[in-house]
């Protein structure tokens, strides 16, 4: 905190904020420390000011920590009035990434998930969408923002955690009744372009067929397949032909793979390779 608050700005700061931020989301009793400290109204106003900071971890990591202030600065960012503003700039934030900090996709998509995502226990086991998230299907940037998200699934490579983070968010919308239709019919509306042929769903398609063996994180080729599960449905339920969106053959082999998965329960990816197998036969009732 006492980087954070320093006049003039270390060039570490930004890293201050990220680590804190990670640290004030896993823990209560960080955010208690935060708001007992000598210098806590000197940070509170700090953190407000960096929300017009030109670095983008440091304004995601701002929107993090504000969240976890007093309820009249928090109020200021998350009211009605706000909070669409509040998404724009998030979902900035996890399409444009940030070169000089990796953390900076992570925190923007947990943030975002948080934002729409309940994490209220329900007696049901279908996610419930939070008071913050119900109208951002009708926001106007909305569908172009799904698909610049969906669209760094092409450009990502699979194996970075990066890539983990956006599959995350994607799922985490597709997981609600509310955002299901309307999160897929975006990510299939994407058309290829001359300058870039593979769409987000051939991407998606690309990453799921690489076996756990060769997954430098087995959770992301699960993932993948998870979502081209929500995918294929959303098309199918559409009424129109999938062959539109890929080849029949590549889907077939595909979950022909997933559910012909060796099982080796001597090693520790066993647990990936059943669910792959599940997430195939998911893929194949789709």
């Amino acid at each position: 905190m006492g980087e954070i608050t320093r006049e003039v700005e270390v060039e570490w700061m930004p890293y201050c904020m990220a680590i804190l931020c990670n640290l004030a989301r896993r823990s209560k009793s960080v955010c208690g420390r935060i708001k007992k400290s000598s210098s806590y109204k000197a940070f509170s106003r700090r953190v407000i000011k960096l929300l017009s900071h030109d670095s983008r971890i440091v304004v995601v990591s701002s929107l993090v920590l504000v969240g976890y202030l007093e309820e009249k600065v928090r109020d200021m960012v998350y009211c009605p009035q706000n909070i669409h503003e509040t998404f724009q700039c998030v979902f900035n934030v996890l399409i444009m990434g940030d070169g000089d900090c990796l953390m900076t996709r992570h925190i923007a998509s947990d943030l975002l998930r948080r934002l729409v995502v309940s994490e209220t226990q329900t007696i049901s086991s279908t996610p419930v969408i939070t008071s913050t998230g119900k109208d951002v299907m009708n926001y106007p940037f909305f569908t172009r923002c799904i698909q610049q998200t969906a669209e760094l699934l092409v450009v990502l490579d699979p194996r970075l955690e990066e890539a983990v983070k956006v599959y995350d968010v994607l799922l985490a919308f597709c997981s609600l009744p509310q955002l299901c239709s309307p999160v897929c019919a975006a990510i299939l509306k994407y058309a290829p372009t001359e300058a870039r042929l593979t769409t987000p769903l051939l991407a998606i398609a690309s990453t799921a067929s690489i076996s756990i063996e060769d997954a430098v994180q087995p959770e992301i080729p699960l993932k993948a397949l998870r979502l081209l599960t929500y995918l294929v449905k959303e098309k199918l339920d559409s009424g129109e032909p999938l062959c539109d969106v890929i080849v029949y053959e590549q889907l077939l082999a595909l979950i022909d793979a997933a559910v012909k998965t060796s099982v080796e329960t001597s090693k520790p990816e066993v647990v990936y390779q059943c669910r792959r197998i599940t997430e195939g036969l998911r893929l194949a009732e789709g």
